[in-house]
């Protein structure tokens, strides 16, 4: 009882001894404290702040150079992928500067993503190569129906065209297995970052993660990312990691973590964007009359045996981006709906928010993205009125009012899918 007694009274002094250092130590000026249920999460030797105002986002994403997501790229990009302490170092050198090796890496590489003939390139590029998969698809429906795991299908289709682009015509990452390596290899980053024995419990992970660095410096020692048909991406991130000397082996561990730019959510997000297209009627007549609007049908000439020719249909991608409002409204909806997304930012130095709230160097700021996404008063993206909120009993996909029954609620508020999803998300095509 006396032993009890005493832990009892050990635990009660460290708590309020605890509490007054939080009141001691937190500036009136900062958010309030977690204690007072508001914005301030102290954590040992570390704060951090929690923006649940999506009025404030604007005002935070102006400080990009205060309120900052370098530190957390460096980070996680020099963990995660495993590089040598040498280019860590480099890598998170001066990052509180602007000319830090993230920004410049960033200003070096932007001009293949901006408008312009290299992102036309990645974009007809990945076009093709989707429009190849649909005709071998299309071409074993002929003759009697085809039933597919959608998720599984969808998710082979966005990584072969989407790394097919960036990586040319030998891209490393064809291999389905490639494909499941990541897979794995992306599940266990958020442990390999902080646990400290990730090594002795990812062991699987971290094996995956190796047959896709062997299988990209395979593509660099053979001189492939100079093909004539490999994006400029690729070929700008080359030369900005070897004009800053990193090794072979540390640029194509730098280049894992631009695999999951490549790869990433993006089967997700079109897995959802197509169930949710292909569940309602309504959203399906209507993106299809505006698509349709989009495409001409010309014909071959008559072929030699008195055939007609094949039929040639075109569609200009560009009035698809600017034409197509339900298309699109239904998309981003998509994103706003399932997005689970947390961002985060570091503050570089003190910084007095809206010129009220006070935010101290070294604290990490985090945006939880599914409470803005769900606020009424911000609405996301909808072309018409959404009858009930998006994450209320009966869950909406806004621009016509799709539901989701409540007890589907926990696998549609996340982006990224769950096991059981695939299993009554199948796909089955045939003849007309």
């Amino acid at each position: 009882m006396a032993f009890i007694t005493a832990i009892a009274v050990v635990f009660t002094a460290a708590w309020l001894f605890l509490h007054a250092l939080l009141r001691v130590t937190q500036d009136p000026r900062e958010p309030p404290a977690l204690l007072a249920f508001r914005y301030t999460l102290r954590l040992p030797g570390k704060r951090m702040y929690i923006v649940n105002s999506p009025a404030l986002l604007s005002a935070i994403h102006r400080q990009d150079a205060t309120i900052s997501f370098i530190p957390i790229i460096a980070r996680t990009t020099s963990d995660a992928a495993g590089l040598s302490p040498a280019a860590h170092d480099r890598l998170v050198e001066n990052v509180e500067k602007p000319d830090n090796f993230v920004a410049s890496f960033s200003r070096f590489t932007k001009p293949a993503l901006s408008p312009g003939p290299a992102l036309d390139a990645l974009n007809r590029t990945s076009t093709q190569r989707l429009a190849a998969g649909m005709d071998k698809l299309q071409a074993r429906a002929t003759n009697e129906p085809v039933i597919l795991n959608l998720y599984e299908w969808i998710r082979t289709e966005v990584y072969t065209a989407s790394s097919d682009a960036v990586y040319g015509p030998r891209n490393p990452l064809r291999d389905a297995a490639l494909h499941t390596a990541f897979n794995k290899f992306e599940a266990a980053i958020i442990p390999l970052l902080i646990n400290p024995f990730a090594k002795l419990f990812y062991r699987d992970h971290i094996n995956q993660r190796e047959k896709l660095f062997q299988a990209l410096k395979s593509y660099f020692v053979s001189g492939a990312h100079n093909d004539p048909d490999t994006s400029e991406l690729i070929k700008r991130r080359v030369r900005f990691s070897t004009d800053n000397e990193f090794s072979l082996d540390d640029y194509t561990r730098f280049e894992l973590g631009h695999v999951g730019g490549i790869l990433g959510s993006l089967a997700p997000a079109v897995f959802w964007f197509l169930f949710h297209v292909y569940s309602d009627p309504q959203i399906l007549n209507d993106v299809r009359r505006e698509v349709f609007q989009h495409v001409s049908v010309a014909s071959t000439a008559t072929s030699g045996d008195g055939n007609d020719g094949e039929v040639l249909y075109t569609i200009n991608l560009k009035n698809i981006q600017t034409s197509c409002p339900n298309l699109l409204t239904t998309f981003k909806e998509t994103l706003r709906v399932h997005g689970n997304v947390h961002s985060t930012r570091v503050l570089t130095s003190d910084h007095l928010l809206n010129d009220r709230y006070l935010l101290k160097k070294g604290a990490i700021l985090v945006m939880p993205n599914p409470v803005y996404h769900s606020d009424r008063p911000s609405g996301g993206l909808r072309s018409h009125s959404v009858t009930t909120d998006v994450f209320s009993d009966t869950e909406v996909l806004a621009c016509h009012c799709l539901t989701v029954p409540s007890p589907l609620r926990h696998v549609f508020q996340s982006l990224w899918l769950p096991a059981e999803v695939p299993v009554f998300a199948q796909l089955q095509l045939g003849p007309p």
